[in-house]
């Protein structure tokens, strides 16, 4: 008896190697993989920006990296007693207007310099609704608790979003020094706030669009992350307590899924036994000067030791 609807990994004519600089942007479902993908040392960046949840923000953030944009921190504003600013996140906010421009720069100059040798670029689509200023025009990446009368609140459809997928990938190829590929997807983090008509809505928009994309960019895959969880993982005991976002273990199943898809099959070995390694770090032992606890600790440093000097070209999170 079949009691669920497997989505089964497909395995695609590209691989991520521990040598290929990957580039992930979008949503916070972006920072989940992309910790996982940076605890088994692999070469990422993600979110230089922080949490970026709709496709014009994503370009944005795209062409203000490779531009070298420095004009950007001269757009923060003063807003609840902190300096802000729309394009980002609200950790790049605080007291001294000094420290926010600071941190802008160095996003923008350290992300403008590792596109120039990215191989793989991962863009993952949370929402087609946006918020536009309505003094400037532009879109925002967050409101920052801005009164709702300064924006606009907008659905972009399928043709507006594939254009920006569009638009960002001709960006980066024309910037990058290598043959770019590309992982689309969609969020599965649900934005019930905009109401459950206009979450499914949204989705479909962006949905439509990746595919899109990816029927038409020969080095392109759509990573169906959003159809695992709600067609495979269709139950709530995989969702957190909020029933919006993916609880750990569907977190963990969508990932192997990618890992199936994209990692390579040579480097397994390597990403078990950073995983054990990783382990043993994050152990935390009731007695610290008992015997068997200092022979762990001199074990554990001889797996780092072995894996390090095997590995001579991955650089290692520990």
């Amino acid at each position: 008896m079949k009691l669920r609807t497997n989505i089964d990994p497909i395995k695609t004519d590209f691989n991520i190697s521990y040598q290929d600089p990957l580039f992930m942007i979008g949503s916070c479902f972006t920072v989940e993989i992309g910790q996982k993908l940076s605890q088994l040392a692999y070469q990422v960046v993600q979110n230089p920006f922080g949490i970026t949840f709709n496709s014009a923000s994503i370009l944005s953030c795209i062409r203000a990296c490779i531009s070298g944009n420095s004009l950007l921190r001269d757009e923060v504003f003063f807003q609840n007693s902190l300096w802000c600013h729309s394009s980002f996140h609200s950790d790049f906010s605080d007291h001294d207007k000094s420290v926010v421009q600071s941190k802008i720069d160095q996003a923008i100059s350290a992300t403008q310099l590792y596109l120039q040798n990215v191989k793989i670029v991962a863009m993952t689509l949370g929402t087609a609704y946006v918020y536009e200023d309505t003094n400037c025009r532009q879109i925002v990446n967050n409101c920052h608790k801005r009164p709702a009368s300064h924006f606009e609140r907008k659905c972009l459809g399928p043709d507006e979003i594939l254009d920006h997928l569009e638009q960002s990938a001709a960006t980066i190829d024309a910037y990058s020094h290598h043959e770019v590929y590309y992982i689309i997807t969609v969020s599965p983090v649900r934005h019930i706030k905009d109401g459950m008509i206009e979450n499914q809505r949204s989705k479909s928009h962006c949905i439509t669009a990746a595919q899109a994309f990816c029927d038409s960019h020969p080095k392109a895959s759509y990573f169906p992350s959003y159809e695992i969880m709600m067609d495979d993982l269709r139950d709530y005991r995989f969702y957190k307590s909020d029933l919006i976002h993916p609880s750990e273990v569907a977190v963990d199943y969508i990932y192997d899924a990618f890992e199936k898809s994209y990692l390579r099959d040579e480097d397994k070995h390597v990403r078990k036994e950073i995983t054990g390694i990783q382990s043993g770090l994050r152990h935390r032992p009731r007695f610290p000067s008992s015997a068997a606890h200092l022979d762990f600790e001199k074990n554990l440093k001889g797996k780092i030791a072995k894996i390090k000097r095997e590995h001579p070209t991955i650089s290692f999170p520990f």
